[in-house]
């Protein structure tokens, strides 16, 4: 059949043609359907252009025997279209190519797409429980954006900037970045002039979402640009903290170290949680660290039963600290050593969390360094894989894991057994969209 063949360029040409040749009420029909997607069903299409489904089954006839769309087996539905008929089969329909459904679809004015999209959508959601929205938030939400310029009620632009909203997340959810951007753009781009002045929390949503997506697709000036402006408005700490930490991020994936620490610095300050800039003051906090973390002699594994960090400044704290490990580590060792020394001084005194496994195996990786600590590096590695078992964070088995089996396992066990878990962090990064860790497993597995 026709979908079989190669398409040339000219294809598109003949299938206007071919479709030119059918009767005006079938090719108007094909247009709208072309709108409803690949495949279409005969119901929904009957309520579009409000239409007994026996009519359009009638009109469809001749683009079936012409080969442009093919009918597939019927399926029970429940309800028979516009004209409120007993239930029964509802025929579904495809068209044989995607040239027949595009040329189809160029048929139709401009204007009139925009205006079908958008009754399209109104017809889906107002069909579609509200306990089955979220499974069919995408087909919906693609419908109305397609004929947004059309509405009129600003109620209604405001519930498309919700629905925008909740398919960007799914979709991020799910790692397809690239979708997510489309939806949370095209919700920023529905809010009105004065975007943060009413329905801030709308706004304030929709920018954090598209701040983390576009940094997760390496559009970092885009990212830049929309963190500077949550900035500009937020007033809380928590947000202008997550702010803070999505900007070291993507300033350290590009390497711009000094950016990220700046950024780090800045939440840290957020959260009256500076840490010494000075040598000496430094020294002494790193002194500190040692006087109250357990002597070499006894259970070091004892830490991992310690209550569970509640307090959410200072988890915030831990994790803004977390993401400076990379940048400091790149470009200032000392201060490295000091951000890992404040981390697992909160671990001790405020309780275990997910990123206290990666406080201890930062640490761990830096007794390791020292050829007089590796035996208490390596207890302190071990510790990390345990605390993150009984506090478990999928976002962070990459981190852990990594640290483990670069710079701890290798001098208490044979090299061999690391290449199969860096092989994971490659996967574990990939998964939970932790870009740098996802490089970092991947040239470890390979070296």
């Amino acid at each position: 059949g026709i979908r079989r063949l190669a398409i040339p360029g000219s294809v598109a040409t003949l299938m206007t043609r071919k479709i030119g040749k059918l009767p005006q009420a079938t090719r108007s029909l094909l247009s709208v359907a072309a709108c409803l997607g690949h495949r279409f069903d005969l119901g929904h299409l009957a309520e579009v252009v409000e239409t007994p489904a026996s009519a359009i089954a009638a009109r469809l006839s001749a683009a079936v025997e012409a080969g442009l769309v093919q009918s597939s087996t019927p399926s029970p539905v429940a309800g028979g279209g516009p004209t409120g008929s007993a239930a029964g089969p509802i025929t579904r329909f495809e068209f044989s190519h995607d040239r027949v459904r595009q040329a189809a679809y160029a048929l139709l004015p401009r204007k009139e797409r925009r205006l079908t999209h958008l009754k399209i959508g109104r017809l889906w959601w107002e069909q579609t429980p509200e306990g089955d929205l979220a499974e069919r938030v995408f087909e919906i939400a693609d419908q109305l954006n397609e004929g947004f310029q059309h509405l009129t009620e600003e109620r209604e632009r405001q519930q498309l900037v919700e629905l925008n909203l909740t398919a960007g997340r799914k979709a991020k959810r799910a790692a397809a970045y690239q979708a997510a951007i489309r939806y949370l753009s095209m919700g920023i781009g529905l809010l009105p002039a004065n975007r943060w002045e009413g329905g801030r929390a709308l706004t304030l949503a929709l920018f954090m979402e598209a701040v983390e997506a576009e940094y997760l697709c390496a559009n970092f000036e885009r990212a830049a640009l929309l963190s500077t402006e949550v900035l500009d408005h937020a007033k809380d700490w928590f947000t202008r903290v997550r702010i803070h930490e999505l900007r070291i991020l993507f300033f350290t994936a590009q390497d711009q170290n000094d950016a990220a620490l700046q950024a780090g610095m800045e939440a840290l300050d957020e959260l009256d949680m500076g840490l010494p800039t000075e040598p000496e003051e430094a020294e002494a906090f790193r002194g500190e660290l040692q006087r109250e973390l357990p002597p070499a002699g006894s259970r070091i594994e004892d830490l991992a039963r310690l209550p569970e960090m509640t307090d959410p400044r200072q988890l915030a704290g831990l994790r803004v600290l977390m993401h400076l490990t990379a940048p400091a580590h790149r470009t200032k060792p000392a201060l490295l050593e000091t951000i890992i020394s404040r981390m697992v001084l909160l671990a001790v005194r405020q309780g275990n969390s997910p990123m206290a496994a990666v406080a201890y195996g930062w640490h761990g990786a830096l007794l390791c360094g020292r050829a007089d600590s590796i035996e208490m590096g390596y207890r302190y590695g071990r510790l990390s894989l345990e605390v993150l078992r009984r506090f478990p964070a999928p976002e962070l088995e990459a981190k852990v894991a990594f640290l483990f089996n670069t710079f701890v396992r290798h001098w208490k066990e044979h090299a061999r057994e690391c290449v199969a878990p860096l092989q994971d962090v490659y996967r574990r990064g990939v998964e939970t969209g932790d870009l740098e860790y996802t490089y970092y497993g991947a040239i470890h597995s390979c070296g």
